[in-house]
């Protein structure tokens, strides 16, 4: 059932962005839309073919702890470091969400290059560790505190490049994308682990992925 919810969860996110809120109202689910808002007729029949599940969805445990129906708010902006417990934005609380139930894997973006020629991994690593230390978001964890989840950001500099040797994937191609398949499925932690990772493979002197 958990797992059905995730398809819920993206329609009312969907539907919140779009000006309209499901609620339920005396045991009956009702649509709230913003003044002069004209709803998108596809979103409509898309909620009315999901009614049963939205029922279920709202009724559930689950579903009266989260934000979409009745505590969604928008995140007012803090200035740095004047705030020990900001709040999650709600694409971080469904992040959140999904993650306590399956894992982080379904959001993984991962991007695989090869290099070819002489490289300078000391630079390689200093260029991304600058692009972390200069995106707050490439830097946040989410912690638990007195039941409710908040973020911050770790401070800049702890970022690593993993550097591996790999040579003996340089004539392997098929175990080598196995190989790389493993580091693309590994989850993140998402309390403690930045959530941006490198890893260089050197399959040879001039040759790395």
């Amino acid at each position: 059932m958990e797992r059905s919810f995730n398809k819920v969860i993206d329609l009312l996110y969907t539907a919140k962005l779009d000006g309209v809120e499901v609620i339920l109202n005396d045991g009956r689910l009702q649509l709230k839309v913003d003044k002069n808002n004209k709803v998108n007729e596809s979103l409509l029949k898309e909620i009315r073919n999901s009614k049963q599940l939205i029922f279920e969805y709202l009724t559930s445990d689950i579903g009266k702890t989260t934000s979409i129906d009745k505590n969604y708010k928008k995140i007012a902006p803090f200035k740095r470091h004047s705030e020990n417990k900001i709040p999650l934005s709600f694409s971080q609380e469904r992040l959140w969400f999904i993650d306590q139930l399956e894992g982080s894997i379904q959001y993984h973006s991962p991007a695989v290059l090869r290099l070819r020629g002489h490289l300078n991994i000391t630079a390689l690593e200093d260029a991304l560790k600058t692009v972390v230390k200069r995106h707050d978001v490439l830097r946040t964890v989410f912690h638990e505190n007195g039941g409710g989840v908040y973020q911050t950001a770790m401070e800049a500099g702890g970022w690593q490049l993993k550097v591996i040797a790999a040579e003996e994937y340089a004539s392997a191609p098929s175990a080598l994308k196995d190989y790389i398949g493993s580091l693309i499925r590994q989850p993140f932690d998402l309390s403690s682990d930045y959530p941006v990772r490198g890893t260089l493979l050197r399959l040879s002197a001039e040759e790395y992925v």
